[in-house]
């Protein structure tokens, strides 16, 4: 059986299989006709497809993981991470962290080389907070007794092996008045970023 028709197994109750087991599926099924399959059913297929879709046509399989396609100037990248922080500033305002929310407000954009960005130790790391904060917050917005959507955010995990852009798929399934849209654009551009103090760095990944 292929990765897709296990999917259709688990998807229908045929078959049961961990979570983890469904980590490529994106990546050896991305096409439309495969999309339309693998979220035959949901009441929100037709947003997942096309967010799907968006970030697989946004970037290119490198090894094991999809790598952002294009590289954005300094200054679409200052611009996507500026926006992504305005958002950050109005969520964390609305959900009372007020500390987080000041920091991504006051937080100054400043480019960096990769290198320096991922020496960061995320332990501790205003923006490893940050992360950990908006992960608890995704989950209390996710239906999390129900399987096939636990399997497909552990899919979109593996497309990149990031929580962010699983995140941005998944939105239409999250009840979290966050968009992860400006956050997907500094990644579809090329850009890495974290706060980091009162400043933000943003290097080209």
């Amino acid at each position: 059986m292929t990765l897709l028709e296990e999917w259709c197994a688990f998807r229908e109750g045929r078959a049961h299989f961990d979570k983890s087991r469904f980590l490529g599926l994106f990546k050896d099924h991305g096409t439309l006709a495969e999309l339309t399959q693998i979220y035959a059913g949901l009441s929100e297929a037709d947003a997942l497809t096309a967010r799907t879709l968006h970030v697989l046509e946004a970037g290119r399989l490198t090894g094991a993981y999809l790598q952002p396609g294009s590289s954005g100037t300094d200054e679409q990248l200052a611009d996507a991470a500026g926006r992504w922080l305005n958002e950050l500033a109005r969520f964390f305002d609305s959900i009372g962290e007020q500390h987080l929310a000041g920091c991504a407000r006051h937080a100054k954009v400043l480019h960096k080389p990769l290198a320096q960005l991922e020496a960061l130790n995320p332990i501790g790391l205003l923006d490893g907070v940050a992360m950990d904060v908006i992960g608890d917050c995704v989950q209390e917005g996710q239906n999390v007794e129900d399987e096939l959507e636990c399997a497909l955010f552990e899919a979109w995990y593996g497309i990149a092996a990031s929580y962010p852009l699983a995140w941005y798929i998944g939105q239409p399934l999250i009840d979290l008045d966050l968009d992860f849209s400006s956050w997907f654009e500094l990644w579809r551009q090329g850009g890495a970023g974290a706060l980091v103090g009162g400043e933000y760095w943003v290097a080209r990944a």
